[in-house]
């Protein structure tokens, strides 16, 4: 793979192309779907995706300057956090989904405050849905506070900052317990926005990120 070639100044399809990859990209890191330190093989994400190889390099170029691919032995992998790089990114994640949960509380219109709520008590049958669905839930959820919240620069920087988030690799590593209690946080946070109470809100967000950390970083 060419690893320091220029960034080409394409438009129209081709960076159309480019978007679509680097989209898809991004999402299987998330998701957990290219687990840390998985070689980004050109050749294959080209045939896998059915696009030429310039828009895959051009994507692995941009989730280079995300942070969430490095560059090793001539060849890109999925980045791999050490703890303090991950306890830095949680206390950003902290930080930011409080306020969202605080906007969210002050801005959220009626509808989207009872889709919050609706969605954080899908926790009581959480034992009986696979472990996607929780992850797909649980991305809804957030979703939906950040919708609320009615601020894009702030979406923006969320998206940003979701390099370590909750997917179906880091849901196998809670207990139930854990599991359970992470769902009551959703709870709290969306009971906070319903009523409207924008410090209850920030505070049962951020705390609910922190635990997170601690979870991660005990497995």
């Amino acid at each position: 793979m060419d690893e320091s070639g220029p960034e080409t100044g394409e438009s129209g399809p081709g960076l159309l192309a480019s978007s679509k990859v680097y989209a898809a990209l991004k999402k299987a890191i998330v998701a957990g779907e290219l687990m840390p330190g998985e070689a980004l093989a050109e050749a294959e994400l080209s045939e896998r995706l059915g696009v030429s190889r310039t828009p895959v390099r051009e994507a692995v170029q941009r989730l280079a300057r995300d942070g969430l691919v490095v560059s090793q032995r001539r060849r890109w992998v999925v980045r791999r956090h050490s703890v303090t790089e991950i306890e830095d990114i949680y206390q950003v994640r902290a930080a930011l989904e409080a306020h969202a949960a605080y906007l969210a509380a002050v801005r959220g219109t009626p509808e989207e405050k009872a889709a919050i709520l609706a969605l954080a008590h899908r926790y009581e049958e959480s034992d009986q849905l696979r472990g996607d669905e929780r992850v797909h839930i649980n991305a809804s959820f957030h979703g939906r506070i950040l919708e609320a919240a009615h601020s894009p620069r702030l979406a923006e920087d969320t998206d940003r900052n979701t390099i370590l988030a909750f997917n179906r690799q880091v849901e196998a590593g809670y207990s139930p317990a854990e599991l359970a209690r992470s769902w009551a946080q959703h709870v709290r946070i969306a009971e906070a926005i319903h009523a409207g109470d924008a410090e209850a809100a920030a505070v049962a967000a951020r705390d609910h990120v922190l635990m997170a950390t601690k979870l991660l970083q005990g497995h």
